[in-house]
């Protein structure tokens, strides 16, 4: 199932975020759901300004990539049918790759805005079908990830 928390947030809070998370010590920022192979991180402020963020943490593993030709674009599944729509939409160019965010063991960030007039909806959670299929680790560092947002800034969860 796919779960995330939706909340708003200052860029102080985003910060805080990032820091209760371990970045940059212990999780990465990159784009999300194209990305260069290799990967190149982005830093926190670049990050911030993203339309969609990937933070991964190296303790759970790295993510799985999809390329022409790979298992994951001819699976007969629903996660198969959204890997080639992606792939179709999307078109990567030929140092790109595709996160596969259902085997992929990294979250999916959407930092909201700030201004002095309005605050933006964020989004933090995982894009898995089963996040315990990627393994139990990574279920219970999604939860606490969410969790440790939701009850620091009161934020609701959906999913």
């Amino acid at each position: 199932m796919v779960a995330a928390v939706h909340y708003f947030a200052t860029i102080a809070d985003q910060d805080a975020l990032l820091d209760y998370l371990g970045e940059p010590d212990n999780v990465a920022l990159a784009p999300w759901p194209i990305v260069l192979d290799p990967l190149v991180p982005l830093d926190s402020s670049a990050a911030l300004t993203g339309d969609s963020v990937m933070i991964v943490t190296p303790a759970l593993g790295a993510p799985v990539l999809i390329r022409p030709g790979e298992a994951a674009l001819r699976e007969p599944t629903r996660a198969g049918l959204f890997n080639r729509l992606n792939w179709e939409r999307l078109q990567p160019g030929s140092a790109e790759a595709l996160v596969d965010s259902n085997v992929s063991p990294v979250l999916f960030w959407q930092p909201g805005t700030a201004s002095d007039s309005a605050i933006t909806l964020s989004e933090l959670g995982s894009q898995a079908d089963a996040m315990d299929a990627i393994s139990a680790d990574y279920a219970r560092w999604v939860n606490r990830a969410m969790n440790g947002e939701k009850g620091a800034r009161g934020i609701g969860r959906s999913g």
